[in-house]
């Protein structure tokens, strides 16, 4: 799982609209804009999702995740989630390549793309308030059933957010025949991109994912570190 910067996949073959006597119907300058800004908007949240899952999700775990559970049980289950977070990063470069022949296989009356854009955002987004829950709290009930439905919750909400991701980058070369309108379109979803994971730092403004998991992680970490089971002993 990596920040959208760049395509992930350029084998779709382009499909532009054409009337029937097979001359192709150019689209309007508004339209156009329309496209480009749709498009662009699309990767802002897909780049603030990530920071979720990077930036904010290791402190969490570190510092936050396990403040009500004994500080020996904590450290190992904290070791087993950073594991598993490394080794799906290794399982990602055999992966990806699958992932972009199923997008590439897809066909649904809604096209290749929608489908994976909507399912993969809407299961990840669901997913991602039960990571940042602690499954709903069960981390706090049961540390066993906790990470064992934490590692199959983790390994699925990676994989949707691969396929939104390898979708999004993939549609490219479906949206344009011309290599000046496939760089725009690429250039356009880098820079939202940007916004979306480094926005509060270089824009001076704050993602919606900076402005709900920030106070979250911050007042979280002030309990863990006047926590006993976090003080120094």
């Amino acid at each position: 799982m990596s920040v959208s910067q760049s395509p992930e996949s350029e084998s779709q073959s382009p499909n532009p609209a054409g009337d029937e006597s097979g001359q192709i119907n150019r689209p309007t300058k508004a339209e156009t804009l329309r496209r480009r800004a749709a498009y662009a908007f699309g990767n802002l949240g897909q780049s603030a999702f990530y920071n979720a899952l990077s930036t904010y999700f290791v402190v969490y775990v570190t510092s936050v995740l396990f403040v009500n559970v004994e500080k020996a049980l904590a450290t190992k289950l904290i070791a087993l989630i950073t594991s598993l977070i490394v080794i799906i990063r290794i399982a990602e470069i055999f992966l990806d390549p699958l992932l972009g022949n199923l997008v590439d296989n897809t066909n649904t009356r809604f096209g290749r793309f929608r489908p994976w854009q909507f399912i993969g955002g809407l299961v990840s987004a669901v997913l991602l308030v039960m990571v940042y829950t602690g499954l709903f709290g069960l981390v706090n009930v049961n540390q066993t059933w906790f990470i064992v439905l934490f590692v199959v919750v983790f390994i699925v909400l990676d994989v949707f957010y691969s396929m939104r991701d390898i979708s999004y980058w993939g549609m490219i070369p479906a949206i344009s025949s011309d290599s000046h309108e496939r760089s725009v379109y690429t250039a356009l979803g880098t820079f939202t991109g940007s916004i979306g994971y480094n926005g509060r730092d270089h824009f001076g403004g704050a993602t919606a994912c900076s402005l709900v998991l920030a106070p979250k992680v911050s007042r979280a970490g002030r309990h863990s570190a006047s926590s006993p089971h976090c003080s120094a002993s």
